[in-house]
């Protein structure tokens, strides 16, 4: 829906009231998206309540808070003009439905959408419902839809943990409810109003929605793998590597390991060798002497 031109110098919030209007015209929220203009278009001697040509900072964010109140969905006009400082921050100002509470280390968490949350990188994994998760991309954590319980832990994951190997989702453009984890598979509902893209940090070679078999040529990126998953509500397996594969990978974890606290069991030993044979030398010494 058109955000018209008349109205960019107004109340970032009358998205919220576009939203409502068109929402009545067509009865179904679900198939709305706003158009976003973030651009220079305000000239210098014209009076308006804001101090910048292009809409920026915080009534950029604003303006993001209010479109995603007011529809499912929206897009900027243009992406190319939005101030690069500001981008970063817009999928925060979006968030406008995650609630938490905190006690401790452990949050409870309530939202209709899938979000991201962003940790420092003292936290290299949280546990989700129960689950231990890794970090992403800039120690980032896919979090589903609905209420769960994360509980974060700083320090490094366990000797022989082979959470670092499992398959976690990065991204995606639907919302993820009902998530879980598994040594090489990702189980998940999810509900798109038209194809969804879903990125994952492993490798995907089986998908099967509702039971049966998808076909499926995963796209690569930079640090992760890519998937298009058909429109609708659907429940859905991903299945990442194979068996061959992810034994070489937990042997290699673990030989890795098992080097490492064998090279550190043979230095103690060496320095209590080390020492007790000075203290056995200085002891023979001294009883020559005597």
């Amino acid at each position: 829906m058109e955000d018209p031109e008349s109205l960019w110098s107004t109340d970032p919030f009358r998205y919220v009231q576009i939203g409502k209007h068109y929402e009545r015209m067509i009865g179904d929220r679900t198939k709305l998206l706003l158009d976003l203009n973030i651009l220079t278009f305000r000239k210098k001697d014209e009076i308006t309540p804001f101090p910048t040509l292009i809409q920026t900072g915080t009534e950029s964010f604003l303006l993001v808070k209010a479109a995603s109140l007011g529809a499912p969905r929206f897009t900027f006009y243009s992406e190319q003009s939005v101030n690069a400082q500001d981008l970063p921050f817009f999928a925060s100002a979006a968030a406008t439905d995650v609630s938490y509470s905190r006690s401790g280390t452990l949050y409870a968490c309530e939202s209709a959408q899938s979000f991201s949350l962003k940790l420092g990188k003292d936290v290299p994994q949280i546990r989700l419902d129960g689950t231990v998760v890794p970090a992403s991309r800039d120690n980032m954590f896919f979090i589903p839809a609905g209420s769960h319980t994360i509980e974060t832990q700083p320090g490094a994951a366990g000797a022989f943990s082979t959470s670092q190997l499992q398959p976690r989702i990065l991204s995606a453009t639907a919302d993820i409810s009902a998530l879980s984890y598994g040594m090489r598979e990702a189980k998940f509902t999810y509900d798109a109003r038209e194809r969804m893209l879903i990125s994952f940090s492993n490798e995907p070679t089986q998908i099967t929605i509702d039971g049966q078999p998808l076909p499926c040529t995963p796209m690569k990126g930079n640090d992760c793998f890519t998937i298009e998953l058909p429109w609708g509500r659907h429940e859905a397996v991903v299945l990442t590597g194979d068996t061959f594969s992810y034994g070489v990978n937990v042997t290699s974890l673990w030989s890795t390991t098992a080097i490492a606290l064998f090279g550190f069991l043979a230095v103690v030993l060496l320095a209590a060798l080390y020492l007790f044979l000075k203290v056995t030398h200085r002891r023979s010494h001294s009883q020559g002497k005597a």
